[in-house]
């Protein structure tokens, strides 16, 4: 069968994967259950600090098994799946693997061995895919670190291996960072790349944040995927 190629106008996108980043208190968690129509999987039982006004009417899945989560009939209700916090559904997930303990993935020790954490990457992988392939927007809650490389501070997502970082970095479509306006204190996301911190955009500007809103992410996602469908739009 010959391989169908197609204009870039042609192009055309439906959902999008989305990484938040930020410091502790940043206001990550709020702004993920923004997202149109969210589910929420509180892999680390921080939802509770969420804003009430925004927080109150969203569901929300604690301390989830990801081997008793099934994508496309779980999340069938819902326009968007939101992971928070990405490092802590890897630690669910080594912490799975440990206490199956199999030898060849559990060191004596209790730590996963290469292949524990390469299985620990293909689960994880594997499952983020199937939210997608259901058609689902990904929001993925991050933490930062910040590691010093050469004389500049870099920041980088906390996640346990490096298969699932690299593949949230890969699959993003955008990728912000709630910040501080040191002058106004307010918030505000950006999706432009720094000195000291990776992101991802089509174009976007910074949103100041309004803790009051709760569609702020919706209407964001909405905006991008007008843009990178506008030549699709302008060729229909």
């Amino acid at each position: 069968m010959a391989i169908r190629i197609k204009k870039g106008r042609e192009l055309r996108r439906e959902a999008l994967t989305v990484i938040i980043t930020g410091q502790p208190n940043a206001g990550k968690t709020t702004l993920g259950l923004t997202a149109r129509n969210p589910v929420l999987l509180d892999f680390d039982a921080g939802s509770i600090r969420a804003i009430p006004e925004v927080r109150g009417d969203r569901d929300v899945v604690e301390r989830p098994r990801l081997s008793e989560i099934r994508p496309a009939e779980d999340f069938a209700g819902y326009d968007s799946v939101v992971v928070d916090t990405l490092g802590a559904m890897t630690s669910a997930i080594e912490a799975e693997i440990t206490a199956e303990g199999e030898s060849a993935m559990v060191q004596r020790t209790g730590m996963l061995t290469m292949r524990g954490y390469g299985e620990l990457g293909r689960r994880a992988v594997k499952f983020l895919s199937a939210i997608r392939a259901a058609g689902k927007h990904l929001i993925l809650i991050v933490h930062v670190a910040e590691k010093n490389q050469g004389d500049a501070t870099v920041e980088r997502i906390i996640v346990a291996g490096s298969v699932t970082r690299n593949y949230a970095h890969q699959a993003a479509d955008l990728m912000g960072r709630i910040c501080v306006d040191p002058e106004t204190d307010s918030r505000y996301i950006t999706f432009e790349l720094s000195r000291s911190a990776y992101a991802k955009n089509v174009g976007l500007p910074d949103y100041t944040l309004h803790p009051e809103s709760d569609d702020t992410l919706a209407e964001i996602i909405d905006i991008a995927l007008a843009r990178m469908n506008m030549a699709a739009g302008a060729a229909a």
